[in-house]
């Protein structure tokens, strides 16, 4: 689920599944590649012998079918490109598939449960998600994610242009293994905004508000995270910013993290001009996706049920930035929001687990923050000179080595600093089991921990207001 704004946000991040070891010589080799006319080509060569390769990641579209069915041409006789079992595959019917043409519309739409497959600017220039052109051999007939991929290099090729990968500048064609992780390549002459805490791709088409709080803001909110929580795992972060245009009367505002990147897409009427409520909404955007540099990139959840400590972590971190940055912003009432967020997306007896992975469902945002407030107030309950950060810093540090957070070391740590028990199995009943009642759970809570924000829901009158 992308939690797109209208305005919206998103990101999912937790571990990816085990990749082969690096081998001098990829056994599968893809290029993609802009032909004289514009078109785009895919070529794959394939080392392993089968008649069948599926496409691990093969997210719907926002219709319920198969973007890639609809925008990618198989060219090679004998070959068909379909779904099947919630994956698009290429079969070659008996015989093992050696070598495959494809041409491609770049699919620019946004998915409900992705990354867009490929970024379009307003001059443009293209951004290539590169785990898309992934595939793996059927095993025996059945399609298995976490089998060892074999390993994959993909050249994008752009004659006399310039291409940009995880930072670095080439012209007209560059490579990476697959295993290396996943990433957007950019093709397009967009230049390259460069400052000491992050360099940046920002669409020219961009409201010129927008670009002041890309290139002011966001320096600084990096900065004041790095002195907060201490260095993330991406020292310097690349931010590529596209403008797809005033395609509706309101605006939309969406984003995602990877490896030592943050894209984000903007479209609207309504983005074209500035006020207030906007200008909040779009530091809270960046606030959100900044803290997922530590908060899902330095430590990461392993499980797609665990993602209320990295999505609501990242609400919080954000809120708790820019209280102290801004003296402006009103963070009692983006509390009160992130109350209401929660309990609407909860029903009683239901897991917070399960609550955020139903289909619109904010759960994990709103509930997370909440669960990271609690922490918040119980640390600094038992330290009193603690800031509002040390549960996060703490938490990262304690689990940095390894890379990944569970819900268990979550509890575990919150255990540690409440020194609480019952009140920590209270808390991992609502996240594991779910709470008959969630207001009474959360009004326990917050009054164990001594957090002064009133449990609950915002009256419809006054949300209507807003």
């Amino acid at each position: 689920m992308i939690r797109w704004l209208v305005c919206a946000l998103a990101l999912v991040l937790f571990a990816t599944p085990a990749a082969a070891p690096a081998a001098a010589e990829a056994q599968v080799e893809i290029s993609v590649t802009r032909s004289e006319n514009g078109e785009w080509i895919v070529d794959y060569r394939f080392g392993p012998k089968a008649p069948v390769w599926f496409f691990p990641r093969s997210s719907d579209d926002r219709k319920g079918g198969s973007w890639r069915v609809k925008s990618w041409t198989v060219e090679t006789p004998g070959v068909t490109l379909s779904r099947s079992g919630g994956y698009d595959r290429l079969d070659g019917g008996e015989k093992p598939l050696t070598s495959v043409r494809i041409r491609i519309r770049p699919y620019t739409d946004t998915l409900p449960s992705d990354f867009t497959p490929a970024v379009r600017f307003s001059d443009g220039s293209l951004a290539f998600l590169s785990d898309n052109f992934m595939l793996v051999p059927l095993n025996k007939g059945r399609t298995n994610v976490d089998m060892p991929r074999p390993s994959t290099r993909i050249a994008f090729n752009d004659p006399g242009r310039r291409l940009l990968l995880r930072g670095k500048q080439s012209i007209g064609t560059v490579s990476l293994l697959t295993e290396s992780g996943n990433t957007y390549v950019y093709a397009g002459d967009t230049p390259v905004i460069e400052a000491p805490s992050f360099a940046g791709v920002l669409d020219a088409g961009l409201p010129a508000w927008i670009r002041t709080e890309m290139t002011d803001f966001t320096p600084r909110l990096l900065q004041f995270y790095t002195a907060k929580l201490g260095p993330s795992r991406d020292t310097r972060p690349l931010a590529m910013v596209a403008w797809s245009g005033p395609i509706e009367d309101g605006w939309t505002l969406g984003g995602r993290v990877l490896e030592g990147m943050i894209i984000i897409q903007i479209s609207g009427q309504a983005a074209r001009w500035r006020d207030s409520k906007k200008i909040d909404t779009v530091r809270e955007f960046i606030g959100h996706e900044a803290a997922h540099f530590w908060l899902g990139r330095t430590v990461r959840t392993s499980s797609w049920n665990e993602r209320w400590i990295t999505e609501g972590g990242a609400d919080f971190l954000a809120t708790r930035a820019l209280e102290e940055m801004l003296p402006e912003y009103d963070v009692y009432n983006e509390l009160r929001r992130m109350m209401n967020e929660c309990l609407v997306s909860v029903r009683p007896g239901y897991s917070l687990a399960k609550a955020g992975n139903t289909v619109g469902s904010n759960a994990y945002y709103g509930c997370g923050a909440m669960l990271a407030l609690a922490a918040e107030y119980a640390t600094k309950k038992r330290y009193p000179q603690a800031d509002s950060y040390e549960f996060v810093r703490s938490l990262i540090r304690a689990n940095q080595r390894d890379g990944e957070i569970t819900a268990e070391d979550w509890f575990a740590h919150f255990r540690l600093m409440s020194r609480d028990a019952a009140l920590t199995n209270d808390v991992r009943q609502f996240v594991m089991q779910g709470s008959p009642d969630p207001q009474a759970f959360f009004r326990r809570l917050f009054r164990a921990t001594g957090v002064p924000l009133a449990v609950e829901q915002i009256p419809i009158k006054e949300q209507l207001k807003e």
